[in-house]
């Protein structure tokens, strides 16, 4: 098997990323898929932030 590139720099050369905002279920859920693996609350905040999911408030409830 192909070694796997995860890097978060080059992951918008291999999807395309999406202009429109999304519905508030979906964004809760990516929340919390996202709080789920972190490993604790700093990690959650630069994961959302690396997704450009972070608010001016940081992660929120959810």
């Amino acid at each position: 098997m192909g070694r796997v590139n995860r890097d978060l720099r080059t992951m918008g050369d291999q999807f395309p990323i999406a202009h429109e905002a999304l519905p508030e279920a979906a964004f809760a859920h990516v929340r919390r898929v996202v709080a789920a693996r972190a490993a604790d609350a700093e990690d959650c905040r630069r994961l959302l932030d690396s997704l450009g999911l972070l608010d001016a408030g940081g992660p929120g409830p959810g």
